[in-house]
């Protein structure tokens, strides 16, 4: 399927693994709300899954001929200073968010990688190899898991919305 009904399903996929992984790993943040963030911790805490959500749609866009290469590495590199800054400045605040900020960059660290080694077996015309499409479906499949990343450091910095919404509630 190619064009934009895959492009639709390829976004639709992701999303759905990314909410699957971020569901699975609820608990390891449930109960735990990080206190005193400061006002730029918050925003990139509440950027960080749209901005990765975006990117995956860039990369589907990308793997379907709709758009080029550099709207996906541009996202690339706003998702990785975002999802940087943010794991920084939670290393450096508290000591309870340490070892999931870690993880998250871990997991950015894989995703770029595979990224660029994607593109540099593309440049080598070897985009038809296992190799490649190995390298390829890792990559995607990190993207999902760096979206449910995301979604968990920001459940780990503002908490759960269904909470906020149920405790406003009169």
């Amino acid at each position: 399927m190619s064009g934009w009904p895959g492009l639709f399903l390829d976004v639709f996929l992701e999303l759905l693994a990314g909410v699957i992984v971020a569901c699975v790993f609820r608990r390891a943040v449930a109960g735990f709300v990080s206190q005193g963030q400061t006002n730029v911790t918050v925003m990139l805490a509440r950027l960080g899954p749209y901005a990765a959500f975006l990117q995956i749609i860039l990369g589907a866009a990308y793997r379907r001929e709709i758009r080029g290469i550099m709207p996906h590495m541009a996202g690339a590199a706003i998702v990785t200073s975002i999802v940087l800054i943010l794991c920084v400045q939670l290393i450096q605040q508290e000591s309870g968010v340490q070892k999931p900020a870690i993880a998250a960059m871990a997991i950015l660290l894989v995703q770029v990688s595979l990224g660029i080694a994607t593109f540099i077996l593309q440049l080598l015309d070897l985009d038809k190899t296992s190799w490649f499409t190995a390298l390829s479906d890792a990559h995607i499949a990190t993207g999902a898991i760096m979206l449910a990343a995301t979604i968990s450091l920001r459940r780990l910095v503002i908490g759960d919305p269904a909470a906020h919404r149920q405790n406003s509630r009169p």
